[in-house]
């Protein structure tokens, strides 16, 4: 049914997986596997994590289905409970990396942590999560090179500056700014546009001075601009494929949320990172910039 192009293929799809997991000892695997077509059809992270935590003694023994179980309870903001689980088991290798990214799911839940301690003005302890959201353990079997590095070293240098480390903070920006963005074709999103705001940032608190103005509205009205010739760049092509079609469709919302942000318009980069969270309801960038704010 998930391969069918029919109106109501999706529907008889999770019908079928959902009388699947109720049956007497059910397959992890399953769990997995509605919840990425409940992510498709963009279904409530509520409902998705009530499933899982429900069942998760079973789900504990896939890595897939524990990705799918970390990955929302680290959008619910279970970042201690998340970490837990990733603490507690080593990982297997795929081909082509773990059955789920590690690494990123390590380093989200360090950083939601992180800027929360940052809130509540524990500096110290923010700058623990988020120098240790860049070095995943050995039980991960993690890529090094985690896909919010610019982000967080951007939050190290802002946690060096609240504790009174200029010459560190201005340090950890400076590799920041001086970092090359590039596409990594293995990841399934590019978001290297998203990374060079925070970069922007990260060059604005070096050169409080800097005119930087414009790249906050490109990223503002990148949802009116036309991709000229992108379309036939191979490439292009490629990364787009590889999107799920719902963060593809809020990706440009949060970019917007992302510029007004910079513009200092907390009131429209709310809404923007709600558009965002209404089409893909587990979409987390957007909401650690939401709970940010």
């Amino acid at each position: 049914y998930s391969h069918q192009e029919t109106e109501d293929a999706k529907s008889k799809a999770i019908s079928c997986l959902e009388k699947a997991v109720n049956l007497p000892d059910p397959y992890p695997t399953h769990f997995a596997e509605l919840d990425e077509l409940y992510k498709s059809e963009g279904v409530s992270v509520e409902k998705r994590l009530a499933v899982l935590e429900k069942n998760e003694e079973t789900v504990m023994k896939k890595d897939e289905a524990i990705g799918a179980l970390v990955n929302l309870k680290n959008f619910a903001g279970k970042t201690d409970e998340a970490i837990a689980i990733l603490n507690s088991r080593i990982f297997s290798i795929w081909e082509g990396g773990s059955a789920f990214n590690t690494g990123d799911a390590w380093a989200n839940a360090h950083l939601i942590r992180g800027i929360n301690s940052f809130q509540n003005k524990n500096y110290q302890k923010a700058l623990n999560d988020f120098n240790t959201a860049l070095e995943p353990p050995e039980n991960l079997r993690a890529e090094r090179q985690v896909r919010n590095t610019i982000r967080i070293k951007y939050w190290i240098g802002c946690a060096y500056e609240a504790l009174g480390e200029q010459a560190k903070a201005k340090q950890v920006w400076e590799e920041v700014v001086n970092t090359e963005l590039e596409t990594n074709w293995r990841r399934r999103f590019d978001d290297t546009q998203a990374q060079n705001y925070f970069k922007t940032l990260a060059q604005k608190k070096l050169y409080p001075s800097a005119n930087v103005e414009e790249v906050f509205v490109e990223l503002v009205n990148n949802q009116d601009e036309k991709e000229t010739g992108e379309e036939d760049d191979l490439a292009y092509q490629f990364v787009r494929s590889r999107q799920n079609t719902l963060d593809a469709r809020a990706y440009p919302h949060y970019l917007s949320g992302l510029g007004y942000l910079g513009l200092g318009n907390k009131s429209k980069a709310r809404d923007e990172f709600n558009a965002a969270l209404e089409i893909s309801p587990d979409y987390i960038d957007a909401k650690i910039e939401l709970n940010s704010l």
